[in-house]
């Protein structure tokens, strides 16, 4: 009976253990991936402007929104991570909105207009959605996957991009820390 005790205790023991390294480990991880994207890019990049329709049939330009944070998302509803971190999206941008340094633009990228429309309604988003019907946008700033994000400086620079998943809490900390450096 305590042989079986003292077996249960370790077993108990080791299990906390490797709990305890692998929650460290990804919380570490979380960290420096989010620490890369806070970074400025050292070479200067002007990003290519560009002039897109939202839902509502306006046309839109990239430079309309010169002296703001522009956080600029390339997704498709095709695609999983793009839906997942929507609603992040959103949240971000009813924050970033009521601050006014920042603004979220999402390009949707070669998806018929009434589905996406549809979409974004029944999800209940406001934030900016801009429609890439051709692909054009994507292919002038080279879109390789999608998810992808854009962090541009109000000067109309390159400040640093995500690729794949992002958060709320990412894009929030990356607005402020551009906004601050004007």
């Amino acid at each position: 009976m305590k042989k079986w005790l003292n077996i249960t205790f370790w077993v108990i023991v080791f299990g906390a253990l490797l709990f305890g390294g692998y929650t460290y480990y990804h919380r570490n991880q979380q960290e420096q991936e989010q620490a890369e994207v806070l970074e400025q890019i050292e070479e200067v990049i002007e990003v290519p402007d560009f002039t897109l329709q939202n839902l509502n049939g306006e046309k839109v330009r990239l430079s309309d929104y010169q002296g703001k944070v522009v956080i600029l998302n390339f997704w498709a509803m095709r695609c999983r991570f793009c839906v997942e971190e929507m609603p992040d999206f959103e949240n971000a941008h009813q924050q970033l909105e009521k601050q006014g340094d920042a603004v979220i633009l999402t390009i949707n990228v070669r998806e018929p207009v009434d589905r996406v429309r549809q979409y974004i309604e029944k999800e209940g988003f406001n934030m900016p959605v801009l429609l890439d019907e051709k692909g054009e946008v994507a292919a002038m700033y080279d879109l390789r996957s999608f998810p992808t994000t854009y962090i541009i400086n109000p000067d109309g620079t390159l400040y640093n991009g995500i690729l794949g998943k992002t958060d709320k809490e990412t894009i929030l900390n990356v607005a402020k820390i551009v906004a601050r450096k004007r």
